[in-house]
């Protein structure tokens, strides 16, 4: 009877271990789908060319980055460049 009795803890402890990681698993992806959204609202401090110090709202950067090109750059560079 101890034998039986073992082998039922044995898979019942399995059981409970793989339904425990599948919950806690299951409530981390849910918490960071949710976590995201809410990481919009706020500000962030970025420093400008004068190099003054600016707060921007986060809902108004764009989610998506991109890379800028070389051309982007230099026109930038001299549009805001003072003669």
């Amino acid at each position: 009877m101890e034998f039986l009795n073992k082998a039922s803890i044995k898979t019942s402890r399995r059981k409970f271990l793989v339904v425990s990681t599948a919950l806690v698993s299951g409530a981390m992806v849910l918490r960071n789908l949710f976590v995201r959204e809410t990481k919009k609202k706020g500000t962030a401090k970025f420093l400008t060319q004068e190099g003054t110090l600016v707060e921007i709202d986060l809902k108004n950067l764009p989610s998506k980055k991109r890379k800028v090109d070389n051309n982007e750059l230099v026109s930038w560079i001299w549009k805001n460049q003072k003669l």
